[in-house]
């Protein structure tokens, strides 16, 4: 009984001495591949309070640049196009490479308008 006992807190310290082992080896300091990994849930969060159909559809592009660069502090364009162009685009700063975020408004008010929103994050580091 007692043998048995010896070789299961053995078997416990192992696992947990390997456990540690791993968790030193993991590197801490990773970079994402991308600044803004959520840009996608940032069109999705301004679409549910309404605040991005509601600037998109009456064109307030001060208000969309003023809560843009308020949720993304790094050098982003934001491009909108209808079915056959671009309707308008606003940028903060400049980059030489972009990770892109779509998302599509239906309409509003009843009405069908379908609306592509392209968000475009810098990736430079």
């Amino acid at each position: 009984m007692i043998f048995l006992r010896i070789i299961e807190a053995s078997l416990i310290l192992l696992v947990t001495l390997l456990m540690f082992t791993i968790c030193a080896t993991i590197p801490v300091g990773v970079k994402p591949r991308a600044r803004v990994i959520g840009g996608g849930r940032i069109l999705a969060w301004l679409d549910a309070k309404g605040y991005l159909k509601g600037a998109i559809y009456t064109k307030d592009i001060v208000f969309l640049q003023r809560t843009i660069g308020t949720l993304v502090c790094f050098p982003y364009k934001m491009e909108v196009y209808n079915t056959s162009s671009m309707i308008f685009e606003l940028s903060s700063g400049t980059a030489q490479s972009y990770e892109g975020f779509s998302y599509m408004l239906t309409g509003v008010n009843g009405s069908i308008k379908p609306l592509i929103v392209v968000l475009k994050v810098s990736c430079d580091e």
